[in-house]
């Protein structure tokens, strides 16, 4: 359900001193560093394939248009050039790590969050693949599950709506990791649109074991309008997620 903001503080305490929290962290905290949102990301791509971008624009198949079009070389280096950049520190970052949170989820590919952590000399594990997800036994660290891939790993990004059609396929054990942590922890999403279904069918496929034990979730969304659309999609998300 929506809820006020003394009511969130009040509920999300009580998670935070039974240190049973998760954090996880969309586009919309990059931007606030200077990094580009999907959208601006992408005008690009849009521009060349006579594309309007709009709200309910399909970013990830615009990403396989312009794939198709012009090659998944050309796409990975619009990505490069406008994602791996010095930024500023996120000072809405620094803060949330004085939450003492053990993992942070994101579907960033910047290194904002583990660049923020060591400014705080704060030592991080970054599981990127599922390779790397061994590494999450190491001791006094933040582990940092980064679902779509890494900045520094080109070739392992997901972008493309090809890439997310076999997301399931081709990751999941890191599915598997992220399902076992929203059935144990409460999670609070951040800058989060909701957009790439990846989080929202983990949910649904919990609900479907659980039901209404399910663990509540927490999430914060920017209302830009009175769209009834927006309007819609919150109902939904409370309703079914």
């Amino acid at each position: 359900m929506t809820i006020g903001k003394d009511d969130f503080i009040r509920f999300y305490a009580t998670q935070v001193q039974s240190d049973d929290m998760s954090l996880f962290l969309g586009a919309g905290i990059s931007a606030s560093s200077g990094y580009p949102t999907w959208s601006k990301l992408l005008e690009p791509c849009a521009k060349l394939l006579n594309i309007e971008i709009t709200d309910s624009t399909n970013l990830f198949k615009l990403s396989q248009y312009y794939a198709n079009q012009y090659g998944i070389p050309e796409l990975k280096k619009v990505i490069n050039n406008n994602i791996n950049i010095l930024n500023k520190q996120n000072d809405l970052i620094a803060e949330l790590t004085n939450f003492n949170f053990k993992t942070i989820w994101t579907t960033n590919f910047d290194t904002l969050v583990e660049k923020t952590l060591a400014d705080k000399n704060i030592l991080t594990n970054i599981i990127s693949d599922e390779k790397n997800l061994p590494n999450t036994k190491c001791l006094n660290r933040i582990n940092i599950y980064k679902l779509n891939g890494d900045i520094n790993h080109l070739n392992e990004i997901v972008i493309t709506q090809e890439d997310i059609d076999s997301y399931n396929k081709n990751h999941e054990l890191f599915l598997t990791f992220l399902k076992k942590e929203l059935v144990t922890n409460t999670f609070l999403f951040l800058g989060y649109s909701f957009k790439d279904n990846i989080i929202l069918s983990c949910l649904s496929s919990i609900k479907q074991y659980l039901g209404e034990g399910a663990t509540c979730h927490y999430t914060i969304l920017k209302r830009e309008s009175d769209d009834p659309e927006f309007q819609h999609f919150i109902y939904d998300i409370e309703k079914r997620y």
